[in-house]
């Protein structure tokens, strides 16, 4: 439901369901987001290897 002020549209109001939905659809976008901008940095060159990464990961934590 949408409720308007003077014409225009001000408030929608939605079941928590379908509003748990769109927050859960955001995140599915955000995570699908984040990995298509590592693939590129990948197809780039950018970033670390794997085993230089966990390397310095465990070298800054004492690990």
């Amino acid at each position: 439901m949408v409720l308007t002020v003077n014409g225009e549209a001000e408030v929608a109001v939605q079941s928590a369901a379908a509003y748990q939905k769109l927050l859960d659809d955001q995140d599915l976008f955000n995570s699908i987001r984040s990995v298509s901008r590592g693939l590129e940095q990948a197809k780039r060159g950018e970033g670390l290897q794997m085993r230089q990464f966990v390397q310095s990961l465990a070298e800054e934590h004492g690990l």
